[in-house]
């Protein structure tokens, strides 16, 4: 009789344990993460709403996809240790330096090797002076001519990640980020 009253316990406590979230300190530790979200554009020659996805497994090439306004001017985007390439109407041009050959293909000055950083709530540079808010998380920093400021927060898997940034170069290009979901496994 005390075995069957185990048994829905067991399964219970099975259940339970299945459905943990995994806790990090970094999305370094994680296995692999996405986030998907939407970004204004501010910039002398094209404004507007793109959304995007960035995804990293574990040694793996970080892809990015950006996308235009009902599922037009989709560009991805590939980033390894050795080059880039990016795939734009079926068509791929591979570079060395992520910026230069996404402001070449579009025409937008767009970070993008920052930006795998800066997404994260972290610098590119180790030295970089950063201001933090009274949490202590990273407020505003200022790398490869640009401006980075976090205007808000969001605690996931156990660490704290951005869900508003703006970056900013000068007083004409400006891109708001707003994350609409982190996946992390």
């Amino acid at each position: 009789m005390k075995r069957l009253k185990i048994i829905p316990f067991s399964v219970a406590l099975f259940t339970l344990a299945a459905c943990t979230v995994p806790m990090y300190q970094s999305l370094d530790e994680a296995q692999d993460y996405k986030v998907f979200g939407r970004t204004a554009i501010k910039h002398p020659t094209q404004s507007g709403q793109v959304s995007f996805a960035i995804e990293q497994a574990k040694n793996e090439a970080i892809n990015i996809i950006i996308q235009g306004p009902f599922a037009q001017g989709r560009v991805d985007i590939a980033i390894d240790d050795q080059e880039t390439s990016i795939t734009i109407d079926e068509e791929t041009f591979k570079d060395q330096n992520p910026d230069r050959l996404f402001a070449n293909l579009t025409g937008v000055d767009w970070p993008v090797s920052g930006s795998q950083q800066w997404i994260k709530g972290k610098t590119t540079h180790p030295d970089t002076k950063i201001v933090f808010d009274d949490k202590g998380l990273p407020k505003q920093f200022k790398e490869d001519g640009w401006t980075v400021s976090y205007q808000e927060w969001i605690e996931k898997n156990g660490m704290q990640l951005p869900l508003k940034m703006t970056l900013t170069r000068g007083n004409d290009i400006r891109l708001r980020f707003l994350i609409d979901n982190w996946i992390i496994h």
